[in-house]
């Protein structure tokens, strides 16, 4: 759960530094899958935790979110429980996937779609996979 909240408050302070939140990586996305692979019993309290900290700091869509959140703990502990989820390789492919279909969801209810995005689509998917290691180098300092 610390890696989780750790996750949820740099993503909250790197999208108000940053000039614009699709260079951010999608820290919520890595937190929540990174805490579930530790603890899959727990992927509903989790799940629900990560789902209502992006309500907070988003205005649109809470539903949605809240479901894409229960949507991918529930995936990535059926996941975890049949197979070995701690490989970095596996883990950032995975975050990658969900932070693309979040953003794609997102722009879909938004009724939004240019070039422009699609470009911001892939550098965000990009910078989640790169920021997994990195999170995971963090999970080694955690009790």
């Amino acid at each position: 759960m610390m890696l989780l909240v750790l996750c949820l408050l740099a993503q909250a302070c790197l999208a108000r530094a940053m000039a614009s939140p699709w260079w951010v990586p999608d820290l919520t996305v890595i937190g929540l899958l990174l805490a579930v692979t530790r603890a899959p019993h727990r992927w509903l309290p989790l799940s629900l935790v990560a789902g209502a900290a992006t309500i907070l700091w988003t205005d649109r869509f809470a539903s949605a979110i809240l479901l894409g959140s229960v949507g991918f703990g529930w995936v990535l502990q059926a996941l975890a429980t049949r197979w070995d989820m701690n490989e970095w390789r596996a883990q950032s492919a995975l975050a990658a996937l969900v932070s693309l279909l979040m953003a794609l969801g997102a722009l879909w209810l938004d009724n939004t779609w240019s070039l422009v995005l699609a470009g911001l689509l892939v550098a965000r998917m990009l910078l989640t996979a790169l920021a997994v290691p990195v999170a995971r180098r963090v999970l080694r300092f955690m009790p």
